[in-house]
């Protein structure tokens, strides 16, 4: 079952929160790259405009 975006985002920031607090580099990329996955693919000003 996939998660929502918002869940997944979270878990990627706390991923990269425990990689800055050990120290673990791998762990804060991976954090981030995450976080982008998780990222919408809408851009909420062209929405409005429209």
């Amino acid at each position: 079952m996939s998660e929502d975006p918002v869940t997944r985002r979270a878990k990627a920031a706390a991923s990269e929160t425990i990689g800055k607090l050990i120290g673990d580099d791998d762990a804060i990329r991976k954090g981030r790259s995450e976080k982008r996955a998780a990222k919408p693919k809408t851009n909420k000003t062209s929405q409005k405009q429209e």
